[in-house]
């Protein structure tokens, strides 16, 4: 097909939340009522739904903690291959589905016919180790991630399992093996940057805002919060609010992207980026290894715009990834 330009509009940015925690957070039953609030009470609600049916314990929900009624389910069950959700989320856009929810993409890595099912069995059809046996899992699994991106559908929430990883570090001369203060993510590890906002939620229910990449929903998620149909409404709100500054003409607030140049700075506003740049601190801080940081560096959509937009802002997070590699060869 032919290539084109357009002018960027805002309102082909759909909201895409990631919620992590460990079993019992609350995590389904936050990310209904977050649902329910954006699209209301008689919106289309669909769930992928992998967790053996508890995804639809809440069918119905009317209390305290506030709405969720009905709600469209399709079970995955034997086979968490990536090409399997794809499948799922085409099916929730011809049901013209309000928003969807993957509960959750845990099992597309981890699970039967996941990514990390699919590197086991390269490896033992090739007989070798290495990078090799990921090109086709990878692969797969990008093209998940960009079908999750490019949907259609006005929201779009994945919930992931999580769990306490462990480090050695030394104390005295001696090492000892510390557990990490909060959880991580099952998924790959640059994962959730593809988020437009993130958090762990704690098992008090409450959140753990690790990202919030977009300045209009810094005050709609913040940690200490519990997810209620309130912060689906103010969600629905923010973003009809972008969508009537989308258009055919630029966002006033926003210099046109032709003033844009290499030497110039940042290309919008500069709260926006320094966001992107804490963003992209925060991913560099949670690499464990130097080849993660370096495929992070180098592959990361985020990355790629500070590259672009705000290479000064580039070179201090660039800086801050040499740091930590330098950092990590001192311990090794």
């Amino acid at each position: 097909m032919a290539v084109v330009f357009r002018l960027a509009q805002r309102t082909n940015a759909k909201p895409l939340i990631g919620f992590f925690g460990q079993s019992g957070s609350g995590k389904t039953f936050s990310a209904l009522l977050l649902a329910r609030g954006f699209v209301g009470r008689e919106g289309k609600i669909a769930m992928v739904e992998t967790e053996g049916g508890r995804g639809e314990a809440f069918v119905g929900y009317d209390g305290p903690e506030g709405y969720i009624g009905p709600y469209y389910v399709v079970p995955l069950e034997g086979n968490f291959a990536p090409p399997v959700y794809e499948e799922a989320i085409g099916r929730a856009e011809k049901e013209k589905a309000d928003a969807l929810l993957i509960d959750s993409a845990s099992h597309e890595w981890e699970g039967t016919g996941g990514v990390l099912d699919i590197a086991a069995a390269t490896e033992a059809r090739v007989g070798k180790k290495g990078l090799i046996v990921w090109k086709d899992a990878k692969t797969q699994h990008g093209r998940f991630v960009r079908r999750l991106m490019q949907t259609p559908i006005p929201l779009v929430i994945v919930n992931m399992r999580a769990k306490f990883k462990s480090r050695q570090t030394k104390k005295g001369g001696e090492t000892e093996i510390v557990r990490d203060e909060f959880t991580t993510a099952i998924q790959a590890d640059d994962f959730i940057f593809e988020m437009m906002a993130h958090a762990e939620i704690l098992m008090d229910h409450k959140l753990r805002v690790t990202k919030v990449g977009v300045p209009w929903m810094k005050p709609i998620f913040t940690s200490g919060m519990m997810i209620g149909n309130p912060t689906g409404e103010a969600l629905a709100a923010g973003a009809a609010a972008q969508a009537a500054k989308g258009g055919d003409k630029p966002s006033p607030s926003l210099p046109p992207p032709k003033q844009a140049s290499a030497d110039s700075g940042p290309s919008r506003q500069d709260a926006d980026w320094e966001a992107v740049l804490d963003s992209v601190e925060r991913a560099i801080a949670s690499k464990k290894s130097a080849p993660a940081l370096r495929e992070f560096w180098d592959r990361d959509l985020e990355v790629a715009s500070l590259k672009k937009h705000a290479p000064a802002l580039a070179r201090k997070a660039y800086a801050k990834l040499q740091a930590r590699v330098e950092a990590m060869r001192k311990r090794a």
